[in-house]
């Protein structure tokens, strides 16, 4: 899997070591890129470049969080489970002030279910976190493609194949370039074996010359 792949594609799967380095790394960028920001422009730029940039950064990370769901068996739509909470607790919230402004306890009230399932939702988005942060992804292959070890150990190999490949090119420039499936087999040649002639029934012991 490339560099672009892990950061902006939500297809395959990436293990617990790749999501850390990509999630590490894509923040502290994105930190040195609002310092740089804040620095460099006034506060009223500073702020339209920092909500610019942000549906970019949501995208990396999310498409980071959506290959370690794979790689767990999960589909990536779970990723919503993250932002349900606070649409939850939002929505109640706004029952809450509508309640209080139309001097309607009824309508304040309703905010009480919404608070209890955002409270929910969210203990399950957190042990929704602690899995992709630090549970093992499935051994096997899933629906998401293969295990991002096994992915690995077949790139490595076939680019050592390609490295023979030159190596032994570059030995021998005058030979073209084929792949071991291409070769023909090698013919073994047996050595024939001479049976030795049998005497005919004249000449034989018990019968006179």
């Amino acid at each position: 899997m490339t560099i672009a792949n892990i950061f902006f594609s939500f297809k395959g799967r990436i293990g617990r070591s790749t999501f850390w380095i990509a999630s590490l790394s894509s923040g502290i960028v994105f930190g040195l890129i609002y310092c740089l920001i804040v620095a460099v422009l006034d506060q009223q730029s500073a702020m339209i470049a920092v909500v610019v940039s942000l549906p970019l950064f949501a995208w990396i990370s999310q498409a980071i969080y959506a290959k370690r769901l794979h790689d767990l068996g999960k589909s990536g739509w779970w990723i919503l489970l993250s932002i349900a909470p606070l649409c939850v607790a939002l929505f109640g919230l706004g029952l809450a002030q509508a309640g209080a402004a139309v001097d309607s306890a009824g309508l304040a009230a309703l905010s009480i279910p919404f608070s209890i399932c955002s409270l929910g939702l969210s203990l399950w988005s957190f042990w929704l976190s602690i899995q992709v942060m630090f549970f093992a992804g499935e051994p096997g292959s899933n629906d998401y493609g293969n295990p991002p070890r096994l992915a690995v150990e077949y790139f490595n190999s076939f680019e050592e194949d390609e490295q023979m490949e030159g190596a032994q090119s570059m030995a021998n420039p005058s030979l073209p370039r084929q792949s071991a499936a291409a070769a023909p087999p090698a013919v073994v040649m047996r050595p024939k074996t001479v049976q030795p002639a049998r005497p005919s029934g004249f000449g034989r012991r018990g019968h006179p010359a």
